[in-house]
């Protein structure tokens, strides 16, 4: 679809993709009606489209197109060439979302995400600087902050490793690095617990993670060993910021047809 710009509107930043001959993608972060503007007067563009929860704020004066978040991020799975499968967008929040040859379901959502993540690090640790929490945490050792299954002598009786979380931020760990590590684990955690649950009930051609936090290397690697535990074969997007624009604009081609 050229000459498409495509905007997740979303609660703390908007994400953009334009196709063109310049195809470009970006971040704002703030001034937000002032940079969509530029963004939009500065080619002529055939079809402006916006996604995200704040689609209706932020497109109003344009000539445009508002697509539903959930069935844009359903669309990735579409975009990556599949007729069926789940998308994980872990962005301020997570939602889970099924897409079946066109049908989209929105199956749960949880408020653990990139938002619990920017709220506890204040709270916590006060700081705003994510990456420097990610940085500190890998120094962490989460047998300091949560109890896991080597300390309640349940390891011999279950499949369970002993280094799995039976309880989060339950010790009395003060660590920095501790404290940031336990934060990514209290994140990660419930959510691969609920992917898991909706894998015994549903068969996926492919489970791709989409949204922010998977920029979070450490986080990644919480995801990655609850997949390997649970045997969820899985799979990281590669541009995860912009995955719901990914989804809009081949939601949008298929509206045309």
């Amino acid at each position: 679809m050229k000459n498409t710009i495509c905007f997740d509107c979303g609660s703390s930043q908007i994400k953009y993709i334009i196709l063109s001959e310049n195809s470009r993608n970006g971040i704002i972060r703030n001034n937000y009606e002032n940079e969509i503007n530029k963004l939009i007067s500065s080619e002529k563009f055939n079809k402006i489209i916006f996604t995200g929860s704040q689609a209706k704020k932020y497109s109003a004066g344009y000539d445009s197109v508002i697509l539903d978040e959930l069935k844009s991020i359903g669309n990735l799975i579409k975009y990556l060439g599949y007729d069926n499968g789940l998308v994980i967008n872990i962005g301020t929040g997570t939602s889970f979302v099924k897409y079946d040859n066109g049908i989209v379901t929105h199956l749960i959502g949880s408020g653990l995400g990139g938002g619990t993540y920017a709220g506890l690090s204040q709270r916590l640790l006060h700081t705003s600087d994510l990456s420097k929490v990610e940085d500190i945490a890998y120094n962490g050792d989460l047998s300091h902050i949560n109890t896991q299954i080597r300390d309640i002598e349940y390891e011999e009786k279950s499949w369970f490793q002993g280094d799995l979380t039976v309880a989060n931020f339950s010790k009395q760990g003060m660590e920095k690095s501790d404290i940031a590590i336990g934060i990514h684990s209290i994140i990660a955690e419930p959510i691969m617990s609920i992917l898991k649950s909706l894998t015994i009930a549903n068969h996926f051609e492919l489970i791709i993670f989409s949204g922010g936090m998977i920029n979070n290397a450490l986080f990644r690697s919480f995801l990655t060993k609850y997949s390997d535990i649970f045997s969820i074969n899985s799979a990281f997007l590669e541009n995860p910021d912009f995955g719901t624009c990914y989804g809009a604009i081949v939601l949008a081609e298929s509206m045309e047809k």
